[in-house]
């Protein structure tokens, strides 16, 4: 099953404000001036702006159809613009940011693709956190929804 971009983006967090805490309270969110750009570039699927503040990551809704792979490169990117304008420079590369990003999260990030966008392999610590998120979020567990109805099913043949 495919991760959503909340279980992608917590676990990253977490390694980011945990390598950066000067990072902390890091933001996602959807933004209808990423929504804006992406319609004037294909490739514009996420951006990091004063305006929206120095902690948050506004994402295009477009950003949903990506691949995870890509959305992952994504994510990690902007977390490095964000780590680059706070402890190194706001005047720094698109090259600069997948660095940076690297930095905070310990996920490589590489350009890919016919639009050129960031891309990231899923690391197996990442594959697991993901698991765990799923576990521990309230009412998201599908298994634990099986075995309720597993149960009822039971109680009313006995």
């Amino acid at each position: 099953m495919r991760p959503t971009v909340q279980e992608l983006w917590r676990p990253i967090v977490n390694r980011a404000e945990a390598a950066y805490p000067a990072l902390g309270g890091l933001r996602l969110v959807y933004c209808l001036e990423a929504d804006r750009e992406h319609e004037e570039s294909e490739r514009q699927y996420a951006h990091v702006t004063p305006e929206h503040g120095f902690n948050t990551v506004c994402v295009a809704h477009a950003f949903d159809d990506l691949r995870t792979p890509y959305q992952l490169g994504i994510l990690v990117h902007e977390i490095g613009h964000l780590l680059g304008n706070l402890y190194f420079t706001s005047d720094h590369s698109e090259d600069d940011a997948n660095t940076f990003g690297q930095l905070a999260t310990g996920i490589h990030v590489v350009w890919r693709g016919p639009h050129r966008l960031e891309y990231s392999e899923v690391p197996a610590w990442l594959k697991k956190d993901i698991v765990s998120f799923r576990r521990s979020s309230p009412g998201s567990s599908k298994a634990s929804a099986k075995r309720s109805r597993r149960t009822r099913r039971k109680q009313r043949t006995t």
